[in-house]
């Protein structure tokens, strides 16, 4: 969270790009509000779990950041899951190979 002329900023908590993908790598950057462990899912569109990469730390500052190797994918739409503890996300990415 930042503070800027007395308002509130609140950052993303997840950035990841490029979607669509089209080199077989997917860049992933996760800010947490320490370190914690971080646990990550690609679902396909029939909710199969395609990859996965538990127990993932991040640093002192909470920011955990990794390009993921998603060469095996074939194209389409995907959802890549992020659990940690505190907090659940989903994201949707297209693999345009």
């Amino acid at each position: 969270t930042t503070h800027i002329n007395g308002l509130q900023k609140i950052e993303p908590l997840l950035s990841v790009f490029p979607n669509p993908t089209q080199n077989g790598f997917l860049n992933v950057t996760y800010k947490t509000q320490r370190t914690e462990k971080i646990s990550f899912e690609i679902l396909n569109y029939l909710g199969e779990v395609v990859f996965s990469l538990d127990n993932q730390i991040s640093n002192s500052d909470g920011l955990y950041s990794n390009i993921l190797d998603i060469n095996g994918l074939s194209k389409g739409n995907y959802i890549l899951k992020v659990e940690t503890i505190s907090n659940n996300m989903m994201y949707k990415f297209l693999v345009s190979n």
